[in-house]
């Protein structure tokens, strides 16, 4: 229940944010109107999703429909015999001998 919670509250604060800034950005007009709106329905949308859906976390509703992410991989280099620094400055302070 505190996961559910947690994810409303983040994506209620995330949407009101997106709100204040398209208030913010867009003139006053029909244009304003119909933004608003449908930001009205993705809040609705995305909260009754998660009543649907409580097993669902809040990246798995935000990136639905989106490519996998690839995974990244990992080459196991062989670590040095020596101490790399130490065999640096040891060079130098032969060739300065």
């Amino acid at each position: 229940m505190e996961g559910l919670l947690s994810s409303l509250c983040t994506i209620l604060v995330v949407l009101a944010f997106c709100q204040i800034l398209v208030e913010a950005v867009l003139p006053e007009g029909s244009l304003k109107r119909y933004v608003t709106f449908l930001t009205g329905i993705v809040t609705v949308l995305v909260v009754l999703g998660l009543f649907v859906r409580p097993q669902a976390s809040l990246t798995a509703l935000i990136g639905q429909g989106l490519l996998p992410a690839p995974q990244p991989t990992v080459q196991a280099t062989p670590a040095p015999a020596g101490n790399p620094y130490e065999d640096y400055l040891r060079k130098l302070i032969e060739e300065h001998r």
